[in-house]
């Protein structure tokens, strides 16, 4: 996403998901596909099923590897069906994106099977109930906002999680998004000297969500768990 689209997300505005943004991390440098549903350079010429293929098994229409950035394995097969319906519903953009490159130990990853197709580790469920209860919103922190992918420690180089679940430590290398600056995700467990969130009211916790971006260039949904 160019940066001067950047600015309009941060005004609320909707724009089309055409592609663009990089992370260039010791693997290689990705690039974010057009997910427009551009028949030439986005997603208009695949399949329904391809594209749940990628979701929930992160292997692309020829068969090979996406990197998994944000896994939606175990996203319920209702929810995965909406995400499709609505990419394929969005105005179609012509943006050719240039392929993620690999670097020598991205390639030699791939070459000996260091990355392979996820598998979800149980049988997704068909829907899941907007609820309020401590099963819902594990499946919305853990399946799909994802907040144990950026509140855990991991090795960039091979994508595995190395600290305890969502007790921080990842550090976010600087990109053209975060203003050259870095970020280290924090703890967001309820543990009472280290955690952030252990002293925190029910408001506090909506607050941190809903009252916008608190720290420039920061990529984390509840800007509050940053400051």
């Amino acid at each position: 996403m160019p940066m001067a689209k950047y600015s309009e997300v941060e005004n609320g505005l909707e724009i089309p998901l055409s592609g663009g943004w990089e992370l260039d991390i010791p693997p290689g440098a990705y690039r974010a596909p057009n997910l427009s549903p551009d028949m030439e350079t986005g997603i208009g010429k695949f399949s329904d099923g391809q594209l749940a293929r990628a979701l929930r098994h992160s292997v692309k229409h020829d068969g090979s590897i996406l990197f998994r950035f944000m896994p939606f394995q175990e996203m319920s097969d209702d929810e995965v069906t909406a995400l499709v319906s609505f990419l394929k519903s969005q105005p179609a953009v012509k943006n050719e994106i240039k392929n993620t490159e690999y670097k020598f130990l991205g390639k030699a990853i791939l070459a000996f099977g260091g990355m392979k197709p996820a598998q979800p580790k149980s049988t997704p469920p068909k829907s899941v109930a907007i609820d309020t209860t401590i099963e819902y919103g594990s499946y919305i922190a853990n399946t799909v906002a994802n907040c144990v992918g950026c509140h855990t420690e991991r090795d960039l180089k091979t994508r595995e999680f190395t600290g305890k679940p969502l007790a921080g430590g990842f550090r976010m290398p600087p990109d053209p998004f975060s203003k050259g600056y870095s970020f280290i995700t924090p703890n967001i467990t309820p543990d009472t000297e280290t955690g952030r969130i252990a002293s925190w009211t029910e408001q506090m916790f909506v607050d941190g969500f809903r009252k916008g971006r608190m720290i420039e260039g920061s990529l984390c949904h509840g800007e509050r768990f940053l400051e």
